[in-house]
């Protein structure tokens, strides 16, 4: 399960990333939204940060259980659920269409999955003697 939704984050990070970083205007209009020179800077700067969540996740998708994949989930799982809150919050008050719910939809989905991961017991270290 770990392994599918880091693979899924990371394509949903690396395409929204690079969707936000460089085409700003393009996929705010698609969602219903209007921006100024400042929010365009703020959304790319989004577009970075979530790029850079899409590439770790992808680079630590085949990572085993411990304290390093548990801090990397965490960390996923906190910027996912934000996100989700965030654009629905702003859709709601009507800031964008319909369509931002399925960047809710998604970017709850990964942080729910994986929080389930986060929440299993860890497994038990191995030891030799």
């Amino acid at each position: 399960m770990y392994r599918s939704l880091m693979a899924l984050a990371a394509v949903d990070g690396i395409a929204f990333g690079v969707g936000n970083l460089l085409l700003p205007d393009i996929l705010l209009s698609i969602l219903g939204g209007e921006v100024n020179a400042l929010g365009r800077s703020v959304f790319q700067t989004l577009g970075a940060a979530i790029l850079g969540y899409g590439v770790v996740a992808w680079f630590l998708r085949e990572l085993q259980d411990g304290p390093i994949r548990r801090g990397v989930i965490a960390g996923v799982v906190i910027s996912f659920a934000a996100i989700a809150v965030v654009v629905g919050l702003a859709t709601l008050a009507g800031l964008l269409n319909l369509l931002a719910w399925a960047v809710v939809a998604i970017h709850a989905a990964v942080a729910i999955g994986l929080l389930l991961v986060l929440l299993r017991p860890a497994a038990p270290a191995l030891t030799t003697r």
